[in-house]
């Protein structure tokens, strides 16, 4: 179980996230939910350790080591490279590169490749490929790692139909084989109410409410955040969104 406890963060002294709290538990996937600007990355990148914060991050009550315990994925994973895609895969165990790469990391990583659809890319330099492709090489290189919380900005964010729900359905197997504990931040939110258990709404920085999709995905919360008018559909007891427009001022 990963636990946040009054967690603060921000950038050049400006706080962005305001003493959140929230629970993510192994097995299964929450998603941190609002409007842009409303510190879903921040809080991201304060659990993977990757900003000056305040407050408690323990995962099954201990205190999180983020360089042992954490994999993260950031939303922009446009950086051009030479790297081939199983190297960069590779690069989730590996420190370096070398002429003797053990075999079972090659086969590991060509596996996940496989799992993306991506094994005949496998050689292909990562700046010769589409973004998409290359987010899926970055997952993948996460999920690489064997962490125990998995943080993911935006993972489906530069996907097709198709491979946002393989991605979704290939983490929330890894979570619930290897029990792994998955926290995303996701703007799709009909996705996010067929596929987490638990889901944090933010808003300035500050978290609103969370709980089950349909405890916390409800029409007037989704106004509050994002300004919209939607209706809320519920198939087999979880929340599927529609927008009908924005919200009335």
């Amino acid at each position: 179980m990963l636990k946040v406890e009054d967690l603060s963060a921000g950038y050049s002294g400006a706080v962005v996230v305001k003493k959140a709290v929230f629970i993510a538990e192994a097995c299964d996937l929450t998603a941190l939910i609002g409007a842009n600007g409303s510190g879903k990355s921040t809080l991201l990148k304060a659990v993977a350790g990757l900003l000056p914060s305040s407050g408690a991050v323990t995962i099954d009550g201990r205190v999180a080591d983020p360089r042992r315990d954490v994999a993260y994925m950031p939303q922009d994973t446009s950086a051009a490279s030479g790297l081939t895609m199983l190297e960069t895969v590779m690069l989730g165990r590996l420190r370096s590169l070398g002429w003797n790469t053990p075999k079972d990391v090659v086969h590991e990583a060509a596996n996940l490749l496989d799992r993306f659809g991506l094994a005949r890319l496998a050689e292909r330099p990562l700046h010769d490929v589409s973004g998409g492709q290359r987010q899926l090489a970055f997952l993948a290189q996460a999920l690489m790692r064997r962490p125990k919380v998995l943080l993911l900005d935006e993972p489906t964010a530069a996907l097709d139909l198709r491979h946002q729900m393989l991605v979704l359905e290939t983490v929330a197997k890894d979570a619930r084989d290897r029990g792994l504990v998955v926290v995303m931040a996701m703007h799709d939110l009909s996705l996010a109410g067929r596929f987490t258990a638990r889901v944090v709404c933010l808003k300035d920085g500050a978290v609103l409410s969370a709980g089950t999709p349909a405890e916390t995905m409800t029409e007037q919360r989704i106004a509050e955040m994002y300004g919209v008018r939607v209706e809320i559909m519920l198939e087999e007891g979880r929340p599927r969104v529609e927008l009908l427009g924005t919200a009335e001022l």
